[in-house]
C-alpha cells in the first residue's frame, strides 16, 4: 500500500516534458487495420498515454485523426528519437523504475485511455502499476502473450526454452543478459483473474494474428490465439 500512495504521488520537483503545439497535423497516407481498431475505441479530444509507444505510430494515428492528446512513455534510444522526429509528446522513463519522478507524475495524472501493447509482459511491476491507474483512468487496451497456446504446449513437452531469465532477444536472435529484462507469462483465465483483484472489469475484445492484425477471437481462444487483446475498465 505504501508503494502504491507513493507511485500516485506527485513528485515535488519535476520538469513537465514539453507538448509541441502544432496548428495542422499531417495525417498518414495509409491505416494499418491495427490502427483502424483502435481508433474506434479512442474517441475524440481524448487524453491518452500510451506505455512503450515504440515508433508512435499509434500516438501519430491518434493525434491526427481523434485529435487525442497523447503522452508517449519510452525508453530505447532508437524508440525516442522517433517518437521525438514526430513532433509526439515524450517521456523518457523506464517503467522498471518506477520510484522515478517521471513515473511519479505520469501516475498521479488522470487519463481517459492508456494503451500498452507488446509492453506489459517485459514490466517488474504490472500489478503495481496497473494499481496506480486504477482510480484515474476510464479504461486500459493492453496486449497479452498467451502462455496456454498449443504451440507453447507443445513446445514444453517437448523439453525446450521458452523464456529466458534476464536476456532479451536482439534481432538476429542473440541473447542479450540485461537484468532488467523479464518475461510474465499469463493464460486467458488467469489473467481476467488477476485484473479482476487489481480492481478492473476484464474484455477480450480481439486476437492477435500474423502481420500485428487484431481480429476477432477465435473458437477456443485459450488454445488458439497467440496474443490476447484485452480492455480493462474499473470497477466502480
Amino acid at each position: 500500500m505504501q508503494q502504491l500512495v507513493f507511485l500516485r504521488s506527485p513528485p515535488e520537483i519535476f520538469d513537465v516534458p514539453h507538448r509541441q503545439q502544432r496548428s495542422e497535423i499531417s495525417r498518414p497516407d495509409k491505416l494499418t487495420q491495427r490502427i483502424e481498431f483502435l481508433l474506434e475505441k479512442v474517441p475524440q479530444n481524448a487524453k491518452v498515454l500510451d506505455l512503450g509507444a515504440g515508433y508512435g505510430e499509434i500516438a501519430f494515428s491518434l493525434e491526427a485523426y481523434r485529435n487525442a492528446q497523447v503522452l508517449c512513455v519510452e525508453r530505447e534510444p532508437e524508440f525516442l528519437s522517433s517518437l521525438r522526429q514526430k513532433g509526439l509528446w515524450v517521456l523518457d522513463a523506464d517503467l522498471n523504475y518506477i520510484s522515478s519522478p517521471a513515473l511519479r507524475w505520469v501516475f498521479s495524472q488522470p487519463w481517459d485511455i492508456v494503451i500498452a501493447v507488446d509492453t506489459i509482459s517485459y514490466w517488474m511491476y504490472p500489478a503495481l502499476i496497473l494499481s496506480a491507474l486504477s482510480d484515474r483512468v476510464g479504461k486500459i487496451i493492453l496486449t497479452v502473450s498467451n502462455s496456454a497456446h498449443f504451440n507453447r504446449r507443445i513446445k514444453g513437452l517437448l523439453g525446450k526454452m521458452q523464456d529466458w531469465p534476464n536476456c532479451r532477444p536482439s534481432k538476429d536472435n542473440y541473447l542479450q543478459f540485461d537484468l532488467s529484462w523479464r518475461t510474465n507469462n499469463w493464460t486467458l483465465k488467469g489473467f481476467r483473474q488477476w485484473t479482476a483483484a487489481l480492481g478492473y472489469d476484464c474484455q477480450l475484445i480481439a486476437r492477435r494474428a500474423k502481420k500485428a492484425r487484431w481480429l476477432s477471437p477465435t473458437f477456443s481462444p485459450s488454445l488458439l490465439t497467440r496474443s490476447f487483446v484485452f480492455e480493462l475498465t474499473p470497477i466502480t
